[in-house]
């Protein structure tokens, strides 16, 4: 795999780690009943994920696929330092998000007791992408299993059409957390543009 990547690099050094992931994943020669793999359905599985790798493929895609978009935002996948900090609202984001590989962002907004949060979302390719906020002090935005943790979710954005919205008037001061996340599987990496303002 490393030796893969290698040679994608020397083909186009200004790649991504994400965009070589992508070209890598997405050449792979699929896995299934035809090819021995009896449990296998077509399509990524738990068996051999994308399939075997196939490096002659994955420069093919190089040369003729157009490659997922940047995200010049990563990492950014959890609260904490973990997290994108936004600078000075009004602000509009265009980042992505891929099911298989980084399903989650999340941006930190600071805002002022009795300030109004204004957030909406709009996917470039059909998804299902839920937007939340979360509290002040919050550590992770995903509880891992079997944590006992308290649910600090201040509110849930709403879908109107193709975008979800969200608006929020903060309770007290502070930084929150808000995390964009993609929660039901698509092939490939989906482009969003996160539109935020405060009140």
């Amino acid at each position: 795999m490393t030796a893969a990547a290698a040679l994608l690099l020397g083909q186009d050094p200004d790649l991504r780690p994400e965009q070589v992931a992508w070209l890598l994943e997405r050449s792979a020669d699929d896995a299934n009943p035809s090819s021995g793999c009896a449990k296998c359905p077509g399509g990524r599985d738990l068996y051999t994920g994308w399939g075997t790798l196939d490096v002659l493929n994955a420069l093919t895609m190089l040369g003729s696929s157009p490659l997922p978009a940047p995200d010049h935002y990563e990492p950014n996948d959890d609260a904490g330092p973990w997290s994108h900090a936004l600078p000075p609202l009004p602000r509009t984001v265009d980042a992505s998000l891929d099911y298989w590989d980084d399903n989650t962002d999340v941006y930190r907004v600071h805002l002022n007791k009795g300030m109004r949060l204004f957030a909406h979302l709009t996917p470039g390719s059909a998804a299902t992408v839920r937007l939340t906020l979360w509290a002040p002090g919050t550590q992770h935005v995903e509880l891992t299993l079997g944590a006992k943790a308290a649910d600090t979710r201040v509110t849930q954005g709403r879908r109107v059409g193709a975008q979800v919205r969200l608006s929020y008037r903060a309770a007290g001061t502070g930084v929150y957390y808000l995390e964009a996340k993609l929660v039901a599987p698509v092939r490939d990496p989906v482009q969003y543009k996160l539109g935020l303002s405060r009140g």
